[in-house]
Parts: C-alpha cells; structure tokens; sequence
C-alpha cells in the first residue's frame, strides 16, 4: 500500500497544473468582453508582481497571455486597441498605482464592461437602450 501511495505522489508531482482562461467563441461578444478584460487583469496583476506598478496598454498588449486568446490586435492610439470588433480602452493613473479598462462593441446599446486594479468586472448599458442583449 505505502508503495502504490509513493508511486501516486511521485507521478502527482510530475503534473504541472496551469490556470488557463478560455478563448471564447467570436460571435460571442458579452464572453469576448469578459475575457478580453479577465486577461487584461491578469496581464497588469503580472507585470504589477514583477515590477510594483501597472503597465500602458502597449505593454499589455505585447504580453505572451494576450496574444495568446486574441490573434487580431491593433493599438488605434495610446489608450485604445480594436480587438477583433471589439474596442479596449486602457488608462494607467501617472503614478502607475492604479487603471482602469473598458471594453466595448461600439454598439451604443450593447453593453459596455469596465475593470480596473481591484479586478471586479462591471457592465452595464447606455441610458435609454432598453432592449435586452
């Protein structure tokens, strides 16, 4: 019995054991927004760990996890990327404590969902759209 156990916690210790974040479906824009922003939080929580401060959105958009999930990435300027249909927005307070992401379809009725540095994801939609999405 002490050897089957020995055998069992030597091949459990041989398996490596990584968090993943699926790539969503593309015709799913509410699951896009969620993931695009799950791996923003990420990439920022990483680069945070290693170096005591948030990065600007070029960083994050060079970062190994993000192209991983998102193939069709394009910087619009210095806070905007077009992912795929999507529209991220990226702001990084000038002592580099804190940020704040968005990411939207450019729908004006389609919802909008924002984080920031405590990772809480929020959505919501404009005033006035009232038809269910």
């Amino acid at each position: 019995m002490k050897v089957v156990m020995a055998f069992g916690l030597a091949c459990l210790g041989a398996v490596v054991v990584r968090a993943q974040i699926p790539t969503p479906p593309p015709n799913d824009a509410a699951k896009v927004n969620v993931v695009l922003l799950r791996v923003v939080n990420t990439v920022e929580a990483s680069l945070a760990h290693e170096s005591g401060s948030y990065k600007q959105l070029p960083v994050v958009l060079d970062a190994p996890m993000l192209k991983e999930h998102f193939v069709d990435v394009s910087q619009h300027d210095s806070v905007t990327a077009i992912v795929g249909e999507h529209r991220l927005i990226l702001v990084v307070s000038e002592d580099l404590k804190h940020y704040q992401a968005m990411v939207s379809t450019g729908d004006s009725c389609a919802v909008t969902m924002f984080t920031n540095e405590n990772g809480l994801i929020f959505s919501g939609r404009g005033l006035g759209c009232d038809r269910p999405n």
